[in-house]
């Protein structure tokens, strides 16, 4: 019997995931991304925040993937979309702070 090692071994290099805005549909967006389909996850994202343009777990979710790319200003826009409805936002303060760090550490950000 042949063992499944990953992911994408077992379902391929696709997914489509459905109702991402909460609940098994949105955690299946977190594994994407941790899973390094950042591509896969951004749309879902992007999917949801058309159907909820200040949903905060999408917002925070993109932001993140901003941040991963380096693209500081992008990200600390999202995040404070975020903190602007909801200033006590566990993952929204905690991902602009670790942003606002990356910025100082990353030669090329201090120009931003």
């Amino acid at each position: 019997m042949k063992m499944i090692k990953t992911f994408t071994d077992k379902y391929g290099p696709w997914a489509l995931i459905t109702g991402g805005a909460s609940g098994i549909g949105l955690e299946f967006a977190r594994l994407l991304v941790s899973l390094k389909r950042h591509a896969e996850a951004e749309q879902q994202y992007q999917r949801v925040l058309e159907a909820d343009g200040e949903n905060p777990a999408a917002l925070v979710g993109l932001a993140k993937l901003h941040s991963w790319r380096a693209n500081y200003p992008a990200a600390l826009e999202l995040y404070d979309r975020v903190l602007a409805r909801q200033p006590d936002h566990y993952d929204a303060s905690v991902g602009k702070a670790f942003t606002l760090v990356w910025m100082r550490q990353r030669p090329e950000a201090r120009a931003l």
